[in-house]
């Protein structure tokens, strides 16, 4: 269970991003090696997890199949990850598919929390693939029953990648990352394959990801950024990004 609080800093560079985040107070070093991101994100024919995002459902899952690395090299240790995220309403009335997550002592906003199973490894183009993804991807992985017919109604709707930095705070342990270079694939129905990419190399994400323990040290790092928080998924500004062309 974690909460995130997001930012947007535009009209910066990502050089002067980083510049900033190094001179933070909160003395952010680098926890990871950078490296690119790549996914595959799942949505039902009316894309009804996008909407959910936009109107703002306290409640709201995310599908997608995460891998790092080369984009076309598929076989580095894909995962699907289910990321839900819920409100005010209990986590049995938003997921009573999913059972109960672990407890926090207290709620201070969304809270965020996520399941990983491994990806048995089959090819990019059998996952993107239309006629293969509703009736076949979901038998090759290990799931609970309840996961397994939650997700045959999903498909593959868009595809992304961009390049990431992970730093922590010295103090607290807070992780902050910084995403740039931004790139959005669009699902062909018609070849089952990718659509011609559309880059966003203009947007940089930062995230502070923190847990309940850590949310006085969080809102003071916050505090520390000249930008105000934003909502920002970036498959749903890859659907928009799509959607303008």
């Amino acid at each position: 269970m974690r909460y995130e609080r997001k930012w947007l800093p535009t009209g910066l560079s990502m050089a002067e991003v980083l510049v900033m985040v190094r001179r933070h107070p909160a003395a952010f070093r680098p926890a990871y090696p950078e490296r690119q991101v790549n996914n595959v994100y799942f949505d039902t024919p009316r894309l009804d997890h996008y909407f959910d995002h936009i109107s703002g459902n306290s409640a709201r899952v995310k599908v997608r199949l995460r891998w790092y690395g080369e984009f076309n090299a598929f076989g580095a240790s894909p995962v699907l990850e289910l990321k839900f995220k819920r409100g005010s309403a209990s986590w049995k009335e938003s997921f009573p598919w999913r059972g109960a997550p672990p407890r926090v002592a207290r709620a201070s906003g969304p809270l965020g929390w996520k399941e990983s199973f491994p990806w048995p490894g089959a090819r990019l183009e059998e996952v993107l693939s239309h006629a293969h993804a509703p009736h076949g991807w979901q038998e090759e992985i290990d799931l609970p029953e309840a996961v397994r017919l939650r997700l045959r109604s999903l498909q593959p709707t868009l595809a992304n990648r961009y390049h990431r930095h992970y730093f922590r705070s010295a103090v607290g342990g807070v992780r902050l990352t910084v995403d740039s270079n931004l790139g959005f694939f669009g699902v062909s129905a018609s070849n089952r394959g990718l659509q011609r990419l559309a880059g966003d190399g203009l947007t940089t994400v930062l995230e502070l990801k923190y847990h309940d323990s850590q949310t006085a040290a969080a809102a003071e790092i916050a505090s520390g950024f000249p930008f105000r928080v934003r909502r920002c998924s970036k498959y749903v500004l890859g659907i928009q990004h799509l959607d303008s062309r």
